[in-house]
C-alpha cells in the first residue's frame, strides 16, 4: 500500500504514524515486555529520548550521550526504536561515496532509494544497480517498514538468490526460503 499512495499522504502517515506502524510489523515478545515493565516499575529502568552515542567504559558498563540530558553511566543498554530515518552510523561512509560518485539516490524520508521488488540500490537516474543492494535501516524511507525481522529475512534471502543466480529476484518470482550464508 505504501507504494500507491502519493508523496503528501506518504508525508503524513510517516510525520504521524511511523512508530505505531512500526510497532504492529516489529512487535516486541511478550515475555520481554513484561520483564521490561517489572524493571520499570521496580525502578531499574529508565527511558531516555534523543540518544545521541553509547560507549563503553571499560567496566562492563556504558556511558549515554543523550540531547537533553547529561553523560550518564549505566549497565545494559536497550534499544526500543530502530534506527529512523538517520542512516546507520556504521553506513555514513559508503553511502556517502555511492551518492557523490551518483550510484545511489538518498529517499526523502530517508536511506537509499531501493527497487521496491529487488532491493537493488536506485542510481541518480533512477535505475536498478545490478550489483549493488540495499536492506534493513539502510532503506528506511523506501521501504517504510523496515525493521522488521521477518521482512528484512525474506528480502535478505531475495537478494542472496539474485546473487547466486544472477539475475532478477523479487519476492513474487520465487518461494520464500531460508539462505544460510557462511
Amino acid at each position: 500500500m505504501w507504494y500507491l499512495l502519493g508523496p503528501d499522504d506518504k508525508q503524513f502517515l510517516h510525520s504521524n504514524f511511523r512508530s505505531i506502524v512500526a510497532g504492529l510489523a516489529a512487535p516486541i515478545p511478550q515475555s520481554r515486555a513484561l520483564e521490561l515493565v517489572d524493571m520499570a516499575e521496580a525502578g531499574q529502568l529508565g527511558v531516555h529520548r534523543g540518544l545521541q552515542s553509547v560507549r563503553p567504559t571499560g567496566t562492563s558498563q556504558f556511558e549515554l550521550c543523550l540531547e537533553d540530558y547529561p553523560p550518564q553511566t549505566v549497565d545494559k543498554v536497550i534499544s526500543a526504536t530502530a534506527v529512523g530515518s538517520r542512516i546507520p552510523p556504521t553506513a555514513v561512509q559508503i553511502i556517502e561515496a555511492l551518492t557523490s560518485s551518483g550510484q545511489a539516490r538518498l529517499h526523502p524520508f530517508g536511506g537509499l532509494e531501493v527497487d521496491r521488488t529487488t532491493s537493488r540500490i536506485l542510481d541518480d537516474s533512477m535505475t536498478p544497480q545490478s550489483r549493488l543492494y540495499a536492506l534493513g535501516g539502510t532503506v528506511s524511507g523506501a521501504l517504510y517498514i523496515f525493521n522488521s525481522l521477518m521482512l528484512t529475512r525474506r528480502r535478505s534471502a531475495h537478494v542472496a538468490d539474485a546473487i547466486i543466480g544472477g539475475g532478477e529476484s523479487s519476492p513474487d518470482s520465487q518461494q520464500d526460503r531460508t539462505v544460510q550464508m557462511a
